[in-house]
Order: C-alpha cells, then structure tokens, then sequence
C-alpha cells in the first residue's frame, strides 16, 4: 500500500536521517501498527486486503521493528566506545605524546627540534619554516636521510640570521631520492598534554596550546 511503503521509505531514507536519531518527526514501530490497524478498519468491506498483501506488511513491521533494535544495539555501543575512550583520554594528562602534525614550538632562548617520519631512504630533505601570517622564515636541507623517523635543528633565526620571537610556526616538508623522486614525509609533533578536552563526541589534548585529536598520537611517554 502506497502509505505504508512511503513511510517505509521515509524511515530508511540515507539522506537526513541519522540512523540513531530519535527525531519526533521519524515515525517509530508504534506509529507504523497504528497506520496498519487504521487502513484494516477504513479498507473497502467489497475489496478487503488480500492475504498476501497483509502479510507482506507485517513482514515490513518486523523489518522496522529490527531497525530500530539494532540502531539502539548501535547507540549503547557507541555510548561506551565513547565513555572508554574519554578514561583512556584522561591518563594521558601530564604525559608526553607524538602525532603527525606540520606545526613547531619556537621557545625565547634556544633551537627548535623539527621532526618527520620518511617512508623511504631520502637523498634530500627540504624543510620550509612559516610564521603565522604564512610568510617563509627560512628554509633547511638536510642531505643522505635514512628510512623511519628523524628529526634537525632550527636555531630559531630567519634567512638573515635575526632571531624570530616565541611562538608556533608551521613547517612544509618535502624528500627526494636519488632519481630525484618526491618521497612522501610527514612531520611530526611533540609535547607534554596539558588538557585534555572533550568536544561534540571527539577527545582533543591540548599539545602546545595546539588541539591534538586523540586518533592521531603515534605514542605516548612519560
């Protein structure tokens, strides 16, 4: 019958519904047999519904019916996946940790520690410093890297040797091989957690005043 598939439609649609939504403007399974029993009494004494045709909606009940009971299988789930994660998430407090990321640190004395991951042997690497108006500060190269992680120091000054204030800069890796082939090469970032932060669903560490989602630590220290 042309109501029951549309409201079928209307709660399996993938576009706007959240399959754990519970929306008041999503029909439920209550809904659906009440739909049911009012077209059982309007129908047309002269043309009742066929068998077939009745069994065929109890059949898309029980389809709905075991919907919904997996969406709140699905939501229980998720509400604890999201309650261990946020313990675990609390134990880094206080800890170092390491993530990709193409951002560094530069304190008011000292160099900065610039580090990176290489997927492969690389001839040349080539690292490109940004202040926080994207303008280049100075560009480092370093020659005969080996697979895996590694890292250089930036002494903190520009291409004319002045000294750059404190502050977070961002870093543009590149590598090449001997053939003079772009190696892939991705920085990392390192820090002690200083908070960690809770926000629509996702955990962050506050890394360097920086937000760091949880799914992108590498590894963790004291």
């Amino acid at each position: 019958m042309a109501l029951i598939e549309a409201l079928t439609a209307q709660q399996t649609a993938a576009q706007g519904i959240d399959l754990f939504s519970q929306s008041e403007n999503i029909l439920g399974k209550e809904d659906f047999l009440k739909l049911l029993v009012a077209q059982l009494e309007h129908q047309d004494p002269l043309s009742p519904m066929e068998n077939e045709a009745f069994v065929a909606q109890l059949a898309q009940f029980s389809s709905l019916e075991q919907l919904q009971n997996m969406n709140e299988s699905l939501q229980q789930f998720t509400n604890t996946n999201t309650y261990t994660s946020q313990i675990m998430a609390s134990t880094f407090a206080g800890k170092t940790v390491c993530a990709y990321g193409n951002s560094v640190h530069l304190n008011s004395d000292g160099p900065a520690e610039l580090r990176y991951r290489l997927s492969d042997d690389a001839d040349r690497l080539t690292v490109t410093v940004y202040d926080v108006r994207g303008q280049e500060v100075r560009t480092l190269e370093l020659s005969g890297s080996s697979r895996g992680d590694g890292s250089l120091l930036w002494d903190g000054k520009d291409a004319h040797g002045k000294r750059m204030p404190s502050g977070d800069y961002t870093l543009s890796f590149s590598a090449m091989d001997a053939e003079e082939n772009e190696l892939p090469v991705q920085g990392i970032v390192s820090g002690a957690v200083e908070k960690v932060i809770y926000e629509n669903g996702e955990v962050y560490l506050l890394v360097n005043g920086g937000r760091m989602p949880l799914s992108h630590v590498l590894d963790v220290s004291e």
